[in-house]
């Protein structure tokens, strides 16, 4: 009764705990590994499952629960997990919840507005009604072709954040509504990507047309669907800004992408308030000034350029790949052949574990800075040197914002067990590092500590002479870490800069004391009374939070 909980989310130990992974006996990372293992060989996604360590007379056995409506008997997968454990496949995980969202998603069917909609509700379905991960692939492929719908929505395990390894996502559910004049005007930003595309490093200085010279960008960049719209209801754990799906990378390659911008969560994050010490008042006046508007540019090209671009080096099979095996590609980080690949089966989360969301959000946030000076990008939006937020004020906002992001993140990372809690904290960090180590003294952070705070300083004649080809190499290695499959170098490469010692924990300490309130997210319920649509709203406090999600019953 008096023992002190884990404290925070991460393998199970004495200081932390997951619910991903159960049992009275803690689980460890090798035996986590060695299921992953199995189920990739048995061709079973890890999405929507949890694992469970059991031992019963003296033997010791895993459990893969995996999300479904229906349930069925344990199957026995492999008798050779780790340390001779047995491995199990048992179905019927979050079966009553399951069964309730179909039964609302069969009423939705009902009023879909196309084929394409009512297509993927069914598919939807039927993978949690099955646990088959494979139909909810078909789902994907099927979804994306519902290019701008009115009303928009996400269901499904999609987000891996809260997994320590990385692999395992939470089930969420979003409904918003698409705002066509907003969608408008990021067609403009479609319409040229293919040129915007070709200033990123790993693209920059090819001959356009010559697609052999790009190995690592697909050869056709098929415009995706960018539309802004305003959240009904976003169930999940982190509510984004912006949205990039589907998140298997296969699929993105050969069928496509959408991007959904979420406005009316970006507009409630640009007027949370933050407790930031400028040493130039300067900069204090342009970061206020552009912040809302540099940081909607920002999530825009970090979900389009970020997250839309690159193309993996796969061995689809035992003699076809996506690239020529007799001349491989030549990694440019080396100056020599590729040499390591996708195997067949293998994929980016299964491959990089623990480090493929923190690494796919830096690379994104990356892809989008890099840009950010584009004076023919800027443009498009509105931004020149003589409107009332002029191009350079958006330039100096975001490297502004790189730092502050950087330095709010720190709040994230547990110096007791020296894990980061949370991705996109973690890739903004090491953003901040890239530049503080790489910058050439482009910006500057200094400890107050008789004021618990910290004063940041930024060169503005510096940042397109040194700050942007700082951020240029370290995008360029996560890049070709990722399509290469090239673990070991990431892992070595993406640890360092992510490591918190020494100045960067006393800075931690100093954004602890100074640390805001987190945001608590309210939402709003639909409900149908003697044939009305009612549209219930809650008090913003934690009562009304409650008081929501207790009206919904899921």
């Amino acid at each position: 009764m008096y023992s002190s909980p884990p404290y925070s989310l991460g393998y199970p130990s004495e200081h932390a705990q997951s619910s991903y992974y159960l049992g009275t006996q803690r689980i460890t990372y090798d035996e986590i590994a060695a299921v992953s293992r199995v189920l990739e060989e048995q061709k079973i996604f890890v999405e929507n499952t949890r694992v469970r360590k059991i031992i019963l007379d003296d033997s010791e056995s895993l459990e893969v629960l995996q999300a479904s409506v229906k349930k069925t008997q344990e199957r026995l997968l492999s008798a050779e997990g780790a340390r001779s454990n047995s491995v199990k496949l048992i179905r019927g995980d979050h079966s009553e919840e399951l069964n309730n969202i179909c039964s609302a998603l069969s009423e939705a069917k009902k009023h879909a507005s196309s084929e394409v909609q009512r297509l993927f509700l069914s598919q939807y379905i039927e993978s949690f009604e099955s646990g088959s991960l494979e139909a909810y692939r078909d789902s994907q492929r099927t979804w994306i072709k519902d290019k701008t719908p009115r009303i928009e929505n996400i269901f499904g395990f999609v987000e891996p954040y809260r997994d320590p390894y990385g692999a395992r996502a939470e089930f969420e559910g979003f409904v918003a509504i698409t705002d066509p004049e907003e969608t408008k005007s990021l067609k403009k930003l479609i319409d040229h990507s293919d040129k915007f595309i070709r200033h990123l490093p790993w693209v920059e200085g090819s001959i356009e047309g010559d697609n052999n010279a790009v190995p690592f960008e697909k050869s056709i960049f098929e415009p995706p669907a960018l539309n802004s719209m305003h959240s009904l209801a976003y169930c999940s754990s982190i509510i984004f800004p912006g949205i990039n799906l589907p998140n298997y990378n296969d699929i993105r390659q050969d069928c496509g992408f959408k991007n959904l911008i979420i406005a009316n969560r970006m507009a409630i994050e640009s007027g949370h308030p933050q407790v930031i010490t400028f040493k130039d008042p300067l900069n204090l006046m342009i970061y206020q000034k552009c912040r809302s508007a540099a940081y909607y540019l920002w999530v825009v090209l970090h979900e389009l350029f970020g997250h839309g671009t690159g193309k993996m080096m796969i061995q689809e099979s035992e003699t076809r790949y996506n690239f020529d095996i007799r001349d491989p590609p030549v990694n440019p980080l080396t100056g020599k052949p590729i040499d390591q690949w996708y195997k067949p089966g293998q994929t980016w989360t299964g491959q990089f574990g623990d480090l493929a969301t923190t690494v796919d959000e830096c690379r994104a946030e990356l892809a989008g800075a890099y840009l950010m000076d584009n004076l023919d990008l800027l443009g498009l939006f509105g931004y020149t040197e003589k409107s009332k937020i002029t191009s350079d004020d958006m330039i100096q906002n975001l490297y502004l914002q790189l730092v502050v992001d950087g330095i709010r993140g720190l709040a994230n990372f547990n110096a007791a067990d020296g894990k980061w809690g949370q991705a996109h904290s973690r890739a903004h960090f090491a953003m901040l590092k890239c530049l503080l180590t790489d910058g050439n003294g482009l910006m500057s952070v200094e400890g107050k500590v008789e004021d618990r705070n910290l004063v940041i300083d930024l060169d503005r004649s510096k940042i397109l002479s040194h700050g942007k080809p700082a951020l240029g190499r370290m995008l360029l290695k996560l890049h070709i870490f990722r399509c290469t499959a090239d673990v070991d170098s990431c892992r070595t490469y993406y640890e360092s800069m992510s490591r918190v010692d020494g100045r960067y924990l006393e800075w931690r300490s100093l954004v602890l004391a100074s640390r805001q309130p987190k945001m608590v997210f309210v939402q709003p319920n639909i409900f149908i009374e003697s044939n009305e649509i009612i549209l219930r709203e809650y008090e913003a406090s934690r009562e009304g939070l409650i008081k929501s999600w207790y009206e919904r019953k899921v």
